[in-house]
């Protein structure tokens, strides 16, 4: 396991309480009541970090799959290509 530290900045605010950055990870922002709190809070913060990134590549992973088979729908109905049973397509893999 990679281990990673990040510098965090408490900022404390007027109506009481402190918002936190991680200047290195700009998507990182959050508030506390407390001091206390906000390390809790800092730390949650940077550990579902990762956790997010998976979700965004997922979703663009999907966005991505999404658009190259409308693109490749339009090209059928355009007769640009034509669709091949699989037992064909699975001969054309196999060379």
């Amino acid at each position: 396991m990679k281990i990673y530290d990040y510098n965090v900045v408490f900022e404390p605010v007027p109506e009481g309480g402190y918002n936190i950055v991680v200047p290195a990870v700009p998507e990182i922002v959050t508030f506390g009541k407390t001091l206390s709190e906000a390390k809790t809070m800092a730390r949650e913060a940077i550990a579902c970090y990762p956790e997010s990134l998976d979700n965004l590549t997922d979703q663009d992973a999907e966005a991505a799959w999404k658009t190259e088979i409308d693109l490749r729908i339009k090209d059928i109905d355009k007769e640009e290509i034509r669709p091949i049973p699989w037992s064909e397509a699975r001969m054309q893999i196999q060379r």
